[in-house]
């Protein structure tokens, strides 16, 4: 993925961060990815907005996860948002929601979604289909990207 397009996701509207190290790892070809800027790319041009929660270097070790892990650059966990302001949610159960769910589970890129939370309900979980995984710890989706 060219510097380019890192740096066009970095400053799409629609991507909110939590942290700057988050904007640095995506930048960085050596913290993240080309699969996982293409994975993120492809959701805000179907007009969702998200809020990274963690990228990599925000992440607790998980190489124990396997290849597609936010350790190796391909997974990143963020929450829906109704607009492109930090912090404004959506509720879980928002079809909003769930169509940002079916969006990434269509997506060539995508490997997994993880739902942990209330994210973590049967409408959002049917929308993962066969990417669905059970993820742990507070409210986010867990996005992997295949590699």
């Amino acid at each position: 993925m060219s510097a380019q397009a890192r740096k066009a996701l970095v400053s799409h509207p629609g991507l909110v961060f939590q942290r700057s190290s988050q904007r640095d790892d995506l930048l960085d070809p050596n913290k993240t990815q080309t699969e996982l800027i293409a994975l993120l790319l492809e959701l805000l041009s179907h007009g969702h907005s998200i809020e990274l929660t963690a990228v990599r270097s925000d992440h607790h070790d998980d190489h124990c996860l396997g290849r597609h892990s936010h350790s190796n650059g391909f997974a990143a966990d963020g929450w829906f948002l109704a607009t492109h302001e930090p912090g404004d949610y959506l509720d879980a159960r928002n079809p909003q929601f769930e169509e940002g769910i079916e969006c990434v589970a269509h997506s060539a890129w995508r490997e997994q979604i993880g739902l942990a939370g209330s994210a973590d309900i049967p409408v959002n979980q049917r929308a993962a289909g066969s990417a669905y995984f059970p993820d742990q710890g507070a409210d986010h989706i867990h996005l992997s990207a295949k590699g």
